[in-house]
Formats: C-alpha cells, sequence, structure tokens
C-alpha cells in the first residue's frame, strides 16, 4: 500500500491510501495546478508527478512507480564497545529522518533517493551530563546503492580551554569547524541545505560550562577554526592547529 499526497502550488492538500491493486482516487478538488507524490515505508518516495485540472474535469494520470532506492547503514563503537541509544539524525532529499543505535550499536535508513546527505550522529548520554558529542559523516547515494559507516567515538586528541567575556546565557555554545565552512551567524538551522553545508566543515561542538570551560574531544589532527558565536558577530575566533 502506498500513499498519495497531493499538493496544490503552496497549499498542503490531502492524502489518501492506494487500494490492493495499487489504484487511487482524489475526489473534490478545485480547478488547478497539482503535484502528487507517492510514498511507502519500504520504498524511496516517488518524484512529483504535476497536473493541470479544469472544473468538473476527471483527469487519469500514468503510473507512478517506486523504486526501492538505497540505504545507509552503519556502526557507532569506541574501541571495540558498541554504542547503543546514540542519536543518529540523516539530513538530505526529503524529511528528516532519526533514529537510535540499537543494542549492537547499529543503524540503518533505507528508501533513500539518489543525492548527498549528511549523518548527525550524537551521544545524549553525554548531552545530559552537559558535553556536546557530536559526529558528522557525509554520505552521497547513486542509485539504489547501500553504503556502510564506520563511526568511532573516543579516538582523536582534545581540545579544551576558557573563554573569557561570554555574558551568561542558558545555552553557550563554542564550535570547531575546518577552514572554508560557513561562520555561525551565516548558517540558518531553518534550511537543510544551509545545515548540510556546515556539515562538512563542523568538527566538534561543545557547552560552555558555568565556569567558563570547555571541551570537544575526538578530533583528528588537522588545522580548525575555534569559534564563540555571539551573534549576530563573533566574540572570539582564532587558529588552531593539532599534530
Amino acid at each position: 500500500y502506498g500513499e498519495l499526497m497531493p499538493q496544490m502550488f503552496g497549499k498542503e492538500g490531502s492524502g489518501v491510501v492506494t487500494d490492493d491493486q495499487g489504484y487511487y482516487e482524489v475526489r473534490h478538488l478545485a480547478a488547478g495546478e497539482y503535484a502528487l507524490t507517492a510514498s511507502h515505508g519500504d520504498y524511496a518516495p516517488s518524484e512529483p508527478v504535476t497536473a493541470s485540472l479544469r472544473e468538473d474535469q476527471v483527469l487519469k494520470l500514468p503510473a507512478i512507480l517506486l523504486s526501492l532506492g538505497g540505504a545507509v547503514n552503519g556502526r557507532v563503537h569506541e574501541g571495540e564497545k558498541a554504542k547503543p541509544g546514540m542519536m543518529v539524525q540523516l539530513m538530505g532529499a526529503g524529511p528528516i529522518q532519526q533514529g537510535l543505535t540499537d543494542a549492537d550499536g547499529r543503524f540503518r535508513f533505507k528508501g533513500l533517493k539518489p543525492g548527498g546527505y549528511l549523518l548527525n550522529i550524537m551521544d545524549m548520554a553525554a548531552m545530559q551530563k552537559g558535553k556536546f558529542a557530536m559526529k558528522s559523516r557525509s554520505v552521497t547515494l547513486e542509485g539504489e546503492e547501500e553504503k556502510a559507516i564506520d563511526v568511532l567515538f573516543g579516538a582523536g586528541y582534545r581540545v579544551f580551554g576558557g573563554v573569557k567575556g561570554l555574558p551568561p546565557a542558558p545555552m553557550r555554545m563554542i564550535s570547531l569547524r575546518r577552514p572554508g565552512g560557513p561562520v555561525p551567524e551565516q548558517m540558518n538551522p531553518t534550511d537543510i541545505k544551509s545545515s548540510m553545508e556546515a556539515g562538512k566543515y563542523q568538527a566538534g561542538i561543545a557547552m560552555v560550562t558555568p565556569d567558563d570551560k570547555y571541551e570537544i574531544p575526538d578530533i583528528e589532527p588537522g588545522t580548525y577554526i575555534i569559534e564563540v558565536a555571539k551573534m549576530p558577530v563573533v566574540e572570539s575566533q582564532r587558529g588552531a592547529g593539532l599534530g
């Protein structure tokens, strides 16, 4: 069974469920331009099919084809020990998807369209202790291929220190990014493309503690920029070399 979502340009439409033969019928539509998409939990969402409907017209559209799509799977671990309960978020074509790693530290997203995706893996247990532990991975899918991603925590350099002059706030963040990426003030958190572009350069994020300390673990060797954002300007910015 699939779910067909007609969408009037600029306005949300209604949905119907196909019968056991895959047929559907949408009634009582006003004249206008429509975009129809079909979705199913075991398949990738279809490409939109546009339709122009006149008043009192009965329109029969060609069959909408669904494909299995691609998939992304992976394992999150610290050394040889699996990390269950990690939040995994997938951004890219279609709505944002997220889930938790299982008892073996594994995750899988299926029914994905070809294109670029960004995986964000967050340690929710660390966040509850006031530490923001997150890793990001960029993935590109072609056709119906499946890619495996290995995510290792607990390895690499530790960047830590103190921040002076940062005013009190409910949540104060410091970020570590590779040169070339957008600065925090250029990001639009509601824009998926903007978030994906920033994620390609993001190396780590940390919460600033009440005594103005921060710590960012698991950093690979390289050159980075440490930033404390005070909107709309950067409070401090400096280069850091690790090796």
